[in-house]
């Protein structure tokens, strides 16, 4: 029996009996067991090789730890990575008046900068991540900007201006450390910005709608919902489902 195609071409027509399927060829009874070991002998070499890495990189750390507890007398060239004969602190003591004046510094510059920036770039990323307003797509490339603008182009714009504001020199009390708190500031702005921002597009916009209809505020959303949410994020959110709206509560005052 034959069947016309479209072209009139006779074509056989088609029968009931199965194609027959390809057989894998039988695996030889040593081949798995070899494989196995194969494997497991890379795996061997490769945290080996991981380890020695980890070891050549630590290898500063453990000089610096081993000769700052050494007796002075004690650090030589040709005994540097020996261990310590005696448990000593006396480079600790001689150091520390040296140093004392500069780490505060550091505390005092660094611990207020970080905050502050980190506040004002979360602040930046809610609104940007959760607040409609026009031209947002172009003040957050702005923004960003900043990133790749190098010290270097502005260190004397940026000392001239820190001289006129009182900021540098004899007229700055602190000694520079207000006008240097100002700049880690503003420098750290574009990644704080941009940290927050995609960690707060990740918030449900049930939460936002919620916090309107309660009738807050974007400072206080921002504060009373963006800020806590993480730790408000049960289970259920955290796999995958998205929340009910009015699962939060956020009472205008």
């Amino acid at each position: 029996m034959t069947v016309r195609g479209t072209a009139g071409i006779p074509t056989p027509a088609r029968t009931g009996i199965p194609r027959p399927v390809h057989q894998p060829a039988p695996t030889p009874p040593g081949a798995a067991l070899r494989s196995r070991r194969a494997a497991g002998w890379l795996t061997v070499l490769r945290y080996a090789g991981l380890w020695l890495l980890v070891a050549f990189f630590l290898m500063p750390v453990y000089v610096l730890l081993v000769t700052a507890f050494k007796d002075p007398a004690d650090v030589t060239v040709t005994g540097i990575f020996s261990l310590p004969s005696s448990f000593s602190l006396a480079n600790f003591t001689d150091v520390w008046p040296k140093l004392a004046n500069s780490f505060r510094n550091s505390l005092s510059l660094s611990i207020p900068a970080s905050l502050i920036s980190s506040l004002l770039g979360g602040a930046n990323g809610f609104v940007l991540a959760k607040v409609r307003f026009r031209y947002a797509n172009v003040v957050f490339p702005l923004i960003l900007f900043g990133i790749f603008v190098p010290y270097q182009a502005i260190v004397i714009p940026l000392a001239q201006t820190m001289t006129d504001l009182g900021l540098r020199g004899g007229a700055d009390r602190t000694g520079g450390l207000a006008g240097l708190t100002l700049i880690h500031i503003i420098y750290g702005l574009p990644i704080t910005t941009l940290i927050f921002r995609n960690y707060f597009v990740g918030l449900p916009d049930s939460l936002m709608e919620s916090a309107r209809l309660d009738g807050a505020g974007v400072l206080q959303t921002f504060l009373d919902v963006a800020v806590p949410w993480p730790a408000r994020r049960s289970p259920s959110r955290s796999s995958g489902s998205s929340p009910r709206p009015g699962t939060t509560s956020c009472s205008a005052r």
